[in-house]
């Protein structure tokens, strides 16, 4: 693993852990419900995805990926977005029905890896 430094399009700097040239990409989309039988689901379509229901009743939908480390914000937000509207039909919702949408990029931390696939795990792991 090494670390790059990017600028993000508000002119700030931010520090990414890269593992052969890819960074964690975490996608969390916060939802005002999702139907009771949303993991099940999941679960049927194999869905790599953590769904956190809160006690206010909202419920956050996230996955972690490796993406190029170059990739722009730009991308990122609609590789997002696309990721979102393919949730939103898996648990049939309106395209819209997200609230909150969260992004982070170039995390060190392997919280939520087991959400990616075995190879980005094996490129993290020959990376460390």
């Amino acid at each position: 693993m090494e670390y790059k430094t990017i600028t993000k399009p508000d002119g700030s700097e931010q520090k990414l852990a890269v593992y052969d040239g890819k960074c964690r990409f975490w996608m969390e989309g916060l939802y005002d419900s999702l139907p009771d039988t949303a993991e099940k689901r999941a679960e049927e379509c194999s869905l790599p995805v953590k769904i956190d229901r809160r006690e206010d009743g909202t419920v956050s939908v996230g996955t972690q990926s490796l993406v190029p480390w170059e990739t722009d914000y730009g991308k990122l937000e609609i590789m997002a977005d696309v990721y979102l509207n393919y949730l939103a039909q898996v648990f049939n919702l309106p395209d819209d029905d997200y609230v909150k949408t969260r992004l982070e990029f170039g995390s060190d931390s392997a919280d939520r890896d087991s959400l990616m696939t075995a190879e980005e795990k094996e490129i993290i792991s020959a990376n460390k």
